[in-house]
């Protein structure tokens, strides 16, 4: 229930932005609509730049982890089988 309430209110915020961006209901002035633009593409390369530094950063960590488990844990899920056919032969 929980989930479609959030979804719902999603919706209807994308909706009202939908509606802001084409109607415009603040008749805002030219002018400070370019200053506005301006600002949110500011805005926006610096958001777009975290996201590329924080991706990079957990790139770097995952690079660094250690590959392989350590001694006598499984890499995968439990043996499904496969091991049991070559020590039947």
């Amino acid at each position: 229930m929980l989930i479609r309430a959030v979804l719902l209110v999603s919706l209807v915020l994308v909706v009202i932005g939908l509606l802001g961006f084409l109607v415009d209901p603040l008749r805002l002035p030219e002018q400070l609509l370019d200053v506005l633009d301006k600002r949110a593409s500011v805005i926006s390369m610096g958001v777009g730049m975290l996201g590329l530094l924080l991706a990079g950063l957990t790139l770097w960590l995952q690079v660094r982890s250690p590959a392989s488990p350590e001694a006598g844990e499984s890499a995968g899920p439990s043996s499904s089988g496969a091991g049991d056919l070559r020590q039947r032969s």
